[in-house]
């Protein structure tokens, strides 16, 4: 027999894990949304920040401090960044949700994913060119590059759900 403090804590983490597998299919829809129309929409960005409601909410809260603290971090960071136009507005509006549901214990996991991501980015994109390959991708990425503009979600996505899928896979 189990008792109501076990049952309520089984809820807890239903709760949790489902917000998050709903905020990771979100990211993705965010990313795909950014790559196709270099837009990152209000509602999307709201969504995430309703989804931290169940998400921690259903362990009460207990790192709302520094999620807060995480969160506004990576939205001054992106906030600088659109200031001085290395970064799309939707991209620096996105900072501060993905501060918030990762926790300022998943910011050195997206931060080292996100530098990796870029790096490769690049990488891969200034190669791309320099062959002259003709692909879908280096097309692509001569289009993004003589419009002056390349969606950046899907990198901060990638860096976020590395973040947020991390603590499923370490022990406790």
């Amino acid at each position: 027999m189990t008792s109501k403090a076990f049952e309520s804590a089984n809820i807890g983490e239903l709760i949790s894990t489902s917000a998050t597998a709903v905020s990771v299919g979100l990211l993705i829809w965010i990313a795909v949304q950014d790559i196709r129309y270099q837009r990152i929409g209000n509602r999307a960005v709201l969504a995430l920040l309703l989804l931290y409601l169940p998400a921690q909410g259903g362990f009460g809260f207990p790192n709302l401090a520094s999620d807060f603290l995480a969160g506004s971090t990576l939205f001054g960071i992106g906030f600088l960044l659109w200031l001085v136009r290395a970064l799309g507005a939707g991209d620096a509006k996105l900072m501060f949700p993905l501060g918030l549901l990762m926790g300022i214990d998943g910011l050195p996991i997206f931060a080292v994913a996100l530098l990796f991501g870029t790096v490769l980015f690049t990488t891969t994109s200034r190669l791309s060119i320099y062959f002259n390959l003709e692909n879908s991708i280096s097309t692509w990425l001569r289009r993004c590059r003589d419009q002056g503009e390349t969606p950046y979600a899907p990198l901060l996505v990638v860096a976020s759900i590395s973040a947020l899928i991390t603590p499923f896979f370490s022990s406790s």
